[in-house]
């Protein structure tokens, strides 16, 4: 099967067809390749035996310098050192096997363990090289260069433990050639081969970024994404638009199919196919379409260009933003709404009032309504019982007058509306109808009042004109029997604190009558011993708003009794200033816990600057707490009780109202 051959013409053509065969193994190697772990295995063990037997094949058609050599030359020892450069060392090693197993055991002769040499040599090379050469991808020209010199020198190399006569004599032959073709034949082998491996990841990591992107589009399940190329073919689509045009259309899509841009287009409601042009010239659109259902969906179509900015196609994003839509629409109706009331804000007045303002309601009543003395009621109830006041009478105003066009709240007590068609003597019957029907409600001791206001827009004038003349005439009516309500309403603030509190009543009434013998005492006429009585009966009234509340020294001193202490003084101010009556002892009541020497509070005035009121009733009250003590202290006898108002003359109490009080006690003109 050994022919002999002219030594240069059969050493090349042997080696060129040793190098096809070595070209045939790269190319089942690169087009069997597979990243798959379970694959990859038994991928290793069948490219192991094909290298095996290509390497058999190509020591099959080995070539010979004439007919009396014993050696026989070929390319195995490239095949086996590239192969190190490509293929998984468990590869290489079940080929070597194979391939030294022929050499010796079918093939025999005096070559057999240098050929078996070369080829466990030329292996060594390949594997070692791959993992130990730093320049990959820099000059690979020079590194498959010299990769090949270096197995060439090893393949000649193996053979000098086994020198003979005969293989000198053949030597300067062997030898240039050896050194010249196999490096060369290995660069050419090299070259290719890395650039087709390098294609194939380039591939595999291109499909993975398909997948990556893939994968990436579909998690948003609620967004259609697909793009077209300039023909209406599909490019790609996300597995939601597959999925809603199955589900609208009844029919499965692939990719290079054409869109159905007229069915699509009668479900949007609009000429997709007009769209795209716009699309494929280089503008994006952006629309929201309502769909039935109360559906929404916001779409965008934007050109989709190569590498080169040349529009190939379009992208489109189509979403369902229904839920969206709805929140927003929820969280405006929030911003134009009373969140207590239901009724409409002032920001959605100024927006509406244009259009409630129309010659189709005239004439049109402007009706303003205003909860009466709503901060009396806050300040001596509570803000829980004035919003349950402003609920009780907005509910009966929209279902008295529930022929208004619309309900505003314009402020907290302050409420404004329009009747269409009407007249003033029509609005004030239902104003009667609601006046009789709020005094019927339970909504604690007092009474609750609205003042309303109404005048007509036929026309004439401005809208805004004829709001303002209905607040005057609301106001009008508000300040009829403003005195006598408000009045009313302090002496029911009074009457349930004294219910909830009776010790500071039984208190408040002895404080009083002393006070009333200690004005007269002091030379004050009954104008002004009415007030100081007034005030020795009311300064406590604020603790109405601050139960639990604990008068004693040691709980007052502590840094929460202060607190509330110093509150409920404000709140007795805010309470009687808003009354009529009672207003004149207002400051009176906020000054009463002032410490003469100024480190009272709620102000920390001093001196003659505490308000003469204040300042009596402080010595009337330290007498009062001392003869007649709550539970946490022992009752004194009135000398102690004098010596504990000296101890405080210039420090907590007036020294001079105190001198007068003690001369007063001595002479028995306090009853």
């Amino acid at each position: 099967m050994l022919a002999s051959v002219p030594w240069l013409t059969g050493l090349l053509l042997k080696i060129i067809e040793n190098v096809i065969i070595l070209f045939a193994v790269w190319y089942i190697y690169i087009a069997g390749y597979t990243p798959r772990k379970k694959v990859k295995r038994l991928y290793n063990i069948v490219a192991g035996i094909i290298l095996g037997c290509a390497a058999i094949f190509i020591m099959f058609n080995a070539f010979i310098l004439d007919e009396t050599s014993k050696y026989l030359f070929d390319t195995r020892s490239i095949v086996f050192s590239t192969a190190g450069l490509f293929f998984s060392p468990f590869s290489i090693g079940i080929g070597a096997v194979i391939a030294i197993l022929y050499r010796i055991f079918f093939m025999g002769g005096a070559g057999a363990l240098p050929g078996s040499i070369v080829i466990l040599t030329s292996s060594i090379l390949g594997v070692v090289w791959k993992y130990v050469w730093k320049r990959k991808n820099k000059k690979r020209l020079v590194e498959f260069y010299v990769f090949g010199v270096i197995n060439a020198a090893i393949f000649l190399f193996s053979s000098v433990p086994f020198f003979s006569i005969e293989l000198l004599q053949t030597a300067w032959v062997v030898i240039p050639f050896v050194m010249v073709l196999y490096p060369f034949f290995t660069v050419i082998a090299c070259f290719p081969l890395t650039y087709q491996k390098a294609r194939f990841e380039n591939l595999q990591k291109l499909e993975q970024s398909e997948l990556m992107l893939q994968a990436s589009i579909d998690v948003a399940s609620n967004i259609n994404i697909f793009s077209i190329d300039t023909r209406g073919r599909y490019i790609s689509f996300n597995s939601t638009h597959a999925q809603t045009v199955k589900e609208e259309l009844g029919k499965e899509i692939h990719v290079n199919e054409n869109i159905e841009i007229e069915a699509i287009s009668k479900i949007l409601k609009r000429d997709l196919g007009a769209i795209f042009q716009k699309v494929f010239k280089g503008e994006t659109v952006h629309f929201e379409q309502e769909m039935p259902e109360n559906q929404t969906f916001d779409c965008k179509i934007m050109p989709l260009k190569s590498k080169r900015q040349e529009i190939i196609g379009a992208t489109v994003f189509f979403q369902d933003i229904s839920e969206q839509k709805q929140y927003e629409k929820m969280i405006l109706e929030k911003s134009y709404r009373d969140g207590l009331t239901g009724f409409m804000n002032k920001r959605f007045f100024n927006e509406k009032i244009a259009e409630i303002d129309s010659a189709a309601h005239w004439p049109l009543v402007v009706v303003m309504a205003d909860v009466n003395d709503l901060k009396l009621i806050n300040d001596g109830f509570g803000h829980e019982t004035g919003d349950r006041v402003i609920v009780e009478v907005t509910q009966k105003i929209s279902h008295i007058f529930n022929n208004a066009l619309a309900f505003f709240r314009t402020g907290g007590d302050e409420f404004l509306f329009f009747i269409p068609k009407s007249d003033v003597e029509s609005v004030y019957q239902k104003v009667g109808l609601f006046n009789s029907e709020i005094k019927n409600a339970v909504l604690g001791e007092f009474a609750v009042s609205v003042a309303f206001g109404c005048a007509v827009k036929n026309g004439e004038g401005s809208i805004q004109e004829v709001i303002s003349e209905a607040e005057k005439k609301m106001y009008e009516n508000k300040f009829v029997l403003l005195h006598k309500r408000q009045n009313d309403l302090v002496l029911t603030i009074e009457k349930r604190f004294f219910a909830s509190h009776p010790l500071e009543e039984k208190r408040a009434y002895r404080v009083s009558e002393l006070a009333s013998s200690f004005g007269r005492y002091l030379g004050l006429d009954e104008f002004e011993v009415q007030p100081l009585k007034t005030l020795a009966r009311l300064s406590e009234i604020g603790k109405i708003g601050m139960t639990p509340f604990d008068d004693s020294a040691s709980w007052v001193d502590t840094t929460n009794g202060r607190e509330v202490s110093m509150k409920h003084v404000e709140i007795g101010y805010q309470i009687l200033s808003a009354s009529g009556v009672y207003s004149e002892v207002a400051l009176d009541v906020l000054s009463h816990h002032e410490r003469y020497d100024g480190t009272g509070y709620p102000c920390g005035l001093a001196g003659d600057r505490i308000p003469f009121r204040a300042r009596v009733l402080s010595v009337l009250s330290f007498y009062d707490k001392s003869i007649h003590p709550n539970n946490k202290t022992k009752t004194v006898d009135t000398a102690t009780a004098i010596e504990q108002m000296k101890k405080q003359a210039g420090t907590l109490l007036d020294p001079n109202i105190v001198t007068s009080f003690i001369r007063a006690l001595n002479e028995n003109k306090l009853s």
